[in-house]
């Protein structure tokens, strides 16, 4: 689909219909469990769009010499940000 419709489409699509689903779960989870639901399968199919057009963004927006390690910086920011957006600062 990032071959066909373009990778920032994508992948700029799937952002907004994460954030959109994002900000309208408190509301669904007042509302009804079913519909919380429905908004949690909608985020799980933009989220998993994403990772497919990091890869064909890539492979287009990189030179060719350097984009193992375009590939390898940003999927390795990827983990670090997770770790430390998690990270527990009250221990420290």
């Amino acid at each position: 689909m990032a071959d066909r419709f373009g990778g920032k489409w994508l992948f700029g699509g799937s952002v907004l219909l994460s954030s959109v689903v994002a900000l309208l779960t408190p509301a669904a989870a007042r509302i009804h469990i079913v519909l919380l639901i429905i908004l949690r399968v909608l985020s799980g199919l933009g989220e998993g769009f994403m990772m497919p057009a990091i890869y064909a963004l890539l492979a287009r927006w990189s030179a060719p010499y350097y984009r193992s390690v375009a590939v390898s910086v940003i999927f390795v920011g990827i983990d670090v940000g997770i770790i430390v957006g998690m990270w527990d600062r009250s221990s420290v």
